[in-house]
């Protein structure tokens, strides 16, 4: 009997102790179940945590770039805006300087008349022309410069206070301030003097003279006169000559 009861007992055993596996089984799947339910929770909130974080941010650093762009642009207006005025005062400055030269030019015209250096070599002969006459009181002055004149420009002659009859050649260079005239003008102008026997000779120019332009022989120092560009202007102003009437004299010396 013993027997048949642990026949019947043991069936009965393994049963059970099935049983006892397969809940305790399930109770560790449930468990695990939770357990990675809660962990989808977690992550599940801390995404969305992290994503409205970020939302937030996004939103914030938009704000923060579109405030950006606003600032720049107000610059880029305001810049825009200064660089205007800076322009319309950059062209104020402009007239005003223009019309101040522009003044000033014309009062130093009125005074000295035209500028020497801006008018063209036969404005500038005819100017040498009536200086000399004014200068020396001549009766008769020509301008004779161009194409074949031998070396002069203009022949001027007339009486002295004592009746003597006085001819004169005169040469004229307009030349820039740093190009001085050499002595080989005065020794060509010297060899003039003699073709056209004449008593004196001026050389006038708009500049100087180089150190060797000199007259070393005696007998002509007192008859070759050398008048540099200040010289001249002296003359101008001491004789009324400026300003200079150019439309007269050059109906006065057109022949």
């Amino acid at each position: 009997m013993l027997i048949d009861a642990l026949l019947i007992l043991l069936p009965l055993s393994y049963v059970l102790g099935v049983i006892v596996i397969r809940k305790r089984d399930a109770r560790h799947k449930r468990d695990l179940w939770q357990v990675e339910e809660s962990h989808k929770r977690a992550l599940k909130g801390r995404d969305e945590r992290y994503k409205t974080r970020l939302t937030q941010d996004n939103v914030k650093h938009a704000g923060e770039l579109e405030s950006m762009r606003n600032e720049l642009a107000s610059m880029r207006r305001e810049y825009a805006e200064q660089l205007r005025l800076m322009q319309e005062r950059l062209e104020s400055t402009k007239r005003e300087h223009a019309e101040e030269l522009g003044s000033i030019r014309r009062e130093y015209i009125e005074y000295h008349g035209e500028p020497l250096h801006i008018i063209d070599p036969d404005q500038y002969e005819r100017v040498v022309a009536e200086t000399v006459k004014r200068v020396f009181k001549y009766e008769h002055v020509e301008v004779t410069g161009g194409p074949g004149d031998k070396g002069v420009d203009v022949v001027a002659s007339g009486y002295t206070e004592t009746g003597l009859r006085r001819s004169v050649i005169v040469q004229c260079k307009m030349y820039a301030d740093d190009n001085r005239v050499g002595y080989n003008y005065v020794r060509d102008l010297i060899g003039s003097m003699t073709i056209h026997n004449a008593d004196a000779a001026y050389l006038v120019t708009t500049s100087d003279f180089a150190s060797n332009a000199v007259v070393s022989e005696e007998h002509l120092k007192n008859r070759v006169l050398l008048v540099n560009g200040e010289q001249f202007n002296q003359w101008r102003i001491a004789t009324g000559l400026a300003p200079v009437i150019y439309a007269g004299m050059q109906q006065a010396y057109a022949e």
